[in-house]
């Protein structure tokens, strides 16, 4: 966000569970590294309705071609 919040998701800017914290206050290896981040992949993973996201998610598609990348699961992948 302009204002320096770090969200983990387009879909829910604004959206307190989802706000990491702030650059202007933390360094991006703390906010990634912290409580904030971990508490939402937490609520992600338990909580979460994935009713309420979008049809078409971009960090879905993202995550799935980070993981092809790191397990060597397929011989070719094309940058996103």
């Amino acid at each position: 966000m302009a204002d320096g919040s770090v969200y983990g998701c387009s879909a829910y800017l604004q959206d307190q569970r989802f706000c990491y914290g702030n650059l202007n206050e933390q360094s991006f290896e703390t906010i990634l590294q912290g409580k904030a981040r971990e508490a939402n992949f937490r609520y992600v993973q338990e909580k979460l309705d994935i009713r309420e996201c979008r049809t078409n998610c971009r960090m879905d598609e993202i995550n799935r071609y980070l993981y092809a990348l790191e397990s060597d699961s397929i011989e070719h992948v094309n940058f996103i």
